[in-house]
């Protein structure tokens, strides 16, 4: 029996979307690739064949568990190599499969630590309708003169610095999530 585990986040670690490969290389310099996932008949995710191998090997020594901010169902449309793993933790920690069922006592304690944990919703409410300008607002929104109008500015917001955001993305990604007006858009990593 293994007795290591290794735990394995999925997009942009093991796996990729045509995007994400970032293949601004001619055809004949792109690395092997393999389908992972397919979505409607459509391939959508993507292994380079050394992955594969490495994580077949992987397999072999190891308790391998795939973790992923996917939903069981994005999850299970995944096709990694090998055996399916006995277990695998899905929806941001929210799900734990075990031999590919949610483990019900795991749901159960993280619920229970969400509610004992969380502000009630009429709470989260009331402190966003205070815009992003309100008092303990940290997100990207910050006055740019010395008008009351909230302006975000890629440069000066906090968030960038840490990382959490990125700038300048198309339209298309989402806007800040201050909501600020603002040609300029972002995107959570």
């Amino acid at each position: 029996m293994n007795s290591i585990l290794v735990a394995s986040d999925l997009d942009r670690t093991l796996i990729y979307s045509a995007r994400a490969f970032f293949l601004d290389v001619p055809d004949h310099l792109a690395p092997d690739m393999v389908v992972a996932e397919l979505h409607e008949g459509v391939p959508i995710s993507f292994m380079t064949r050394t992955a594969e191998r490495l994580l077949l090997e992987l397999t072999r020594t190891t308790i391998f568990v795939p973790v992923t901010t996917r939903t069981e169902a994005q999850y299970r449309r995944v096709r990694l190599p090998g055996a399916v793993p006995e277990y695998a933790v899905t929806t941001n920690g929210g799900v734990l499969l075990k031999n590919g069922e949610p483990d019900i006592e795991w749901q159960t304690t993280v619920g229970q630590r969400v509610s004992e944990g969380s502000a009630p919703l009429a709470v989260i409410e009331e402190f966003l309708s205070r815009g992003p300008t309100g008092p303990g607002f940290s997100g990207c929104a910050r006055p740019k003169s010395s008008s009351s109008t909230p302006s975000w500015t890629g440069s000066s917001c906090p968030r960038n610095s840490c990382g959490s955001w990125t700038h300048g993305v198309p339209r298309s990604a989402g806007r800040c999530p201050s909501r600020a007006a603002s040609s300029t858009v972002c995107r959570t990593r």
